[in-house]
């Protein structure tokens, strides 16, 4: 990995704090162009991904049962911890 990327390591919980398997994980934004792709979360809602430039980015995650979330993270060229809490 590129010494200025940061690897991105999160889970997705629904309202009442359970892990949610299948949840889809996108940018919505960030400051250098990414490709237009969304990964699923594991069987415990755990997902990793590459910031691959320092900067402002804005993470999603849905599902078709418990909603949506969007967090703005900033990255820093190191690992970090994440975690997005669906409203349902």
């Amino acid at each position: 990995m590129a010494g200025n990327s940061s690897l991105i390591h999160g889970q997705v919980l629904n309202a009442r704090g359970h892990p949610v398997a299948g949840a889809r994980i996108s940018w919505v934004q960030a400051p250098v162009p990414l490709p237009d792709l969304a990964l699923m979360t594991d069987h415990d809602g755990r997902f990793t991904l590459a910031a691959p430039a320092p900067g402002a980015y804005t993470l999603r995650g849905d599902t078709d049962s418990h909603g949506s979330v969007q967090q703005v993270l900033q990255a820093q060229g190191q690992a970090m911890q994440v975690t997005l809490r669906l409203p349902r």
